[in-house]
């Protein structure tokens, strides 16, 4: 992306932030499930966008998130891992 665009020091944390989002919304370590993750945060933030208002998309990102972690903690395709404890 910075080789594309212009690259400011106070945008990287944007990108920072909603890449570890849609990491966590897939979960860790499937490929498949970031790019699902990456779609789904894309539309919600559109639709945020567009029917709440543009300043409310980034937030859509951490209310997702937040969400994600509460109701399935590794992620759409991640899979809980469990120890046996002896």
């Amino acid at each position: 992306m910075g080789m594309l665009y212009a690259f400011y020091p106070s945008l990287h944390y944007e990108w920072i932030g909603k890449l570890f989002c849609i990491v966590v919304l897939g979960g860790l370590g499937s490929i498949p499930g970031v790019l699902v993750g990456a779609v789904i945060l894309g539309l919600v933030e559109s639709l945020v966008a567009t029917y709440i208002g543009a300043s409310w998309a980034p937030l859509a990102a951490y209310v997702i998130l937040i969400l994600i972690l509460v109701i399935r903690p590794e992620g759409l395709f991640g899979e809980a891992e469990r120890k046996e404890v002896k």
